[in-house]
């Protein structure tokens, strides 16, 4: 096992639902292109600012495991999380196929061409209708994040908003604590909170 990683086994609850929906998406992807299935693994490092990686030997072109983090693990962000595991295995097309890993345009095209968005970075939002997961287990433990999302229309605007120097922004309803602040960090570049421009919304 990989040092800061577990298996899906190890997760419980709606984790284990979306991470089983996500490895059946990436080892049904190996069926249909006839690759070896790689090991599936969770990255629970929360240093770690990506939301998935492949791991591969450039020589041998064998991929020891392809793995996604706790960031955004949820059932709200399926489409997301679903994208992220397109990405990588694009990643593990153009390794098989060309041998290199990267974001040109070999993997762009074949990222979109398998429903991906040829991004080099997910973009995480909720999804504005549940995903249904057809996987045979209660589905129930899914249920109360999908009832979560569909009054989240009663919430009140953001009124906090905290923008990274690398672009990214970060909405609250409240400001954060000076702990907070100190502790907290952008998960792209790893600037803290406190070195991020605060604008307060009217």
């Amino acid at each position: 096992m990989l040092r800061g990683h577990r298996p899906v086994e190890y997760f419980k609850g709606e984790q284990r639902v979306v991470l089983e929906a996500l490895r059946k998406e990436l080892y049904n992807l190996c069926d249909e292109y006839k690759f070896e299935k790689p090991a599936f693994l969770v990255s629970v490092s929360k240093k770690v600012g990506r939301h998935g990686q492949i791991r591969y030997n450039k020589f041998t072109r064998f991929c020891q495991c392809i793995s996604v983090t706790t960031h955004h693990l949820s059932s709200l962000y399926m489409n997301g999380l679903l994208n992220t595991i397109k990405h990588e295995f694009a990643h593990l097309y153009t390794l098989k196929k060309y041998g290199y890993v990267n974001h040109g345009p070999g993997w762009q095209s074949f990222h979109k061409s398998i429903g991906g968005d040829g991004k080099r970075a997910t973009e995480y939002k909720p999804d504005k209708t549940p995903y249904h997961i057809d996987l045979p287990v209660p589905y129930e433990e899914v249920l109360p994040r999908i009832v979560e999302y569909a009054v989240a229309a009663d919430k009140p605007e953001p009124k906090f908003i905290y923008k990274c120097k690398c672009g990214r922004e970060f909405q609250r309803f409240a400001k954060i604590s000076q702990a907070g602040m100190n502790k907290g960090f952008c998960p792209s570049c790893h600037t803290y909170m406190f070195q991020m421009e605060l604008t307060e919304l009217e």
